[in-house]
């Protein structure tokens, strides 16, 4: 291809010979023909190398690379490092995409010149019926100047849905190996800072739900990885940078950010607190609000916390998050906030009597599968 395509679409694939033809053939069959893919094969050992070869030699838009097994990350990691084209989006080998995705993005961006991250809704596929069903949205998408923060009550961006400028992707990377069970996410979140994403009411892509999918092993392990991205952005970055699309001088607009905070902070079930719960968010608050410069919204803080401490929903809460909670509000004078180390945190709240068996049981097998994945990195 002597010309830079308008769309690279990166396809990791492992082991999934007999998904990767139906895969790329649902870009074959795109709308908009202006498109790569970029194949990275991270050390099949099934038949993938001569389903690949077959299908280059079908469409010589299909780019394979093959390298030695590293997981998912790697593999998208290689493959944006190879991408062509103006946008880039991420197709899983046992997924699809809709004939009219690539289409639908190029409409979009006309429409939206100012965008950079763009994510749909989807379908599933039951593998087992073949029965195609269009669920729900699980979680309602944010308005702009929440964007960044929701994150910290769940994901909201379905990774096989993105098309992402490449250069805006590129500043955001890499794929994070050491979380292989949520790579994209903390990726998602920093694009979220550094642009105004917009989600597309329409759905382009089919999710493929089947036994062998590797989310089925250890479910919560997602959950946990992406509690550590979150831990890991608050550890480098300031309450500010929760919503960047936010006036905080700005009374109104520094409500608005507050009281978001405090109701992601009050939620046991937010993805912040999936490794226990840590005061990471609420330090970031205080240190905002013992901040010189507007004092107004500082004080009005002060006075929203206080506002939730007499609500149902701190009522509702675990002692470990009342207590969050108290000693913000119980602390004077200046306030410097320390980073977290992951690790020991989930340490602690293994050795808490608090934490309940299952859950306990749950962090031991995740820590211990952590340290099998460190080992391969």
């Amino acid at each position: 291809m002597s010309r830079t395509p308008h769309f690279s679409i990166m396809v990791p694939t492992y082991n999934q010979a007999g998904y990767l033809v139906a895969a790329l053939n649902s870009l074959i069959a795109q709308n908009d023909p202006d498109w790569e893919a970029v194949v990275v094969d991270d050390g099949s050992t099934d038949d993938t190398p001569q389903v690949l070869e077959a299908c280059q030699f079908k469409d010589p838009r299909i780019r394979a690379i093959r390298q030695e097994n590293g997981g998912t990350a790697a593999a998208l990691n290689t493959a944006l490092a190879n991408c062509r084209g103006t946008w880039v989006g991420w197709l899983s080998s046992d997924d699809l995409f809709e004939p009219d995705k690539l289409a639908i993005h190029r409409q979009a961006m006309a429409e939206h010149p100012d965008i950079r991250f763009f994510h749909t809704h989807f379908y599933h596929l039951e593998e087992d019926t073949g029965m195609k069903t269009a669920p729900e949205h699980w979680r309602p998408i944010p308005e702009p100047g929440l964007q960044v923060a929701r994150f910290f009550s769940g994901n909201y961006v379905s990774g096989i849905t993105i098309c992402v400028e490449r250069q805006a992707m590129l500043a955001a990377a890499p794929f994070r190996a050491d979380l292989r069970h949520a790579q994209d996410f903390g990726l998602w979140v920093a694009l979220s800072q550094a642009h105004r994403s917009h989600f597309i009411d329409r759905r382009t892509a089919v999710m493929r739900w089947h036994a062998s999918q590797t989310t089925n092993a250890f479910p919560v392990a997602g959950l946990y990885d992406s509690a550590w991205a979150l831990i890991d952005f608050l550890n480098a970055n300031r309450f500010e940078a929760l919503f960047p699309a936010l006036d905080l001088l700005d009374p109104t607009q520094a409500r608005t950010a507050v009281d978001e905070t405090l109701a992601i902070c009050l939620s046991p079930a937010s993805f912040l607190y999936q490794l226990g719960y840590t005061p990471a968010m609420m330090e970031r608050l205080l240190e905002w609000m013992q901040a010189p410069e507007g004092g107004a919204s500082r004080e009005q803080a002060r006075a929203q916390i206080n506002e939730a401490v007499g609500t149902r929903a701190f009522e509702d809460a675990p002692d470990q998050v009342k207590a969050i909670f108290r000693r913000v509000l119980a602390h004077e004078g200046a306030f410097a906030y320390a980073p977290h180390s992951v690790v020991d945190f989930i340490r602690r709240t293994i050795a808490s009597p608090v934490t309940d068996a299952r859950k306990r049981r749950n962090l031991v097998r995740y820590l211990d599968k952590k340290k099998g994945e460190w080992k391969s990195l």
